[in-house]
């Protein structure tokens, strides 16, 4: 008797949220298991996605075009 796959995965940032989309565009049971107790909001601007990143994601189809976004072109650190 097969089982349908359960995927569990840890962390919520942009990678795995990503993880979580491809598997359940698979048909898989998916869990995100993220470690914050309060609401990611108020963690401020802490994923950046590069301008060609983000329209290689729109593409994929993991992110919707519509998501707004603030584009950032310089990097320090």
């Amino acid at each position: 008797m097969a089982t349908a796959l359960r995927i569990g995965v840890i962390g919520g940032s942009i990678a795995g949220c990503a993880a979580a989309v491809a598997g359940s565009r698979t048909g898989a049971d998916v869990t995100v298991y993220e470690r914050s107790g309060a609401e990611l909001q108020d963690r401020g601007f802490g994923i950046v996605i590069p301008p060609p990143l983000h329209r290689e994601l729109v593409g994929c189809g993991y992110l919707d075009a519509r998501m707004e976004t603030a584009p950032v072109a310089t990097r320090s650190g």
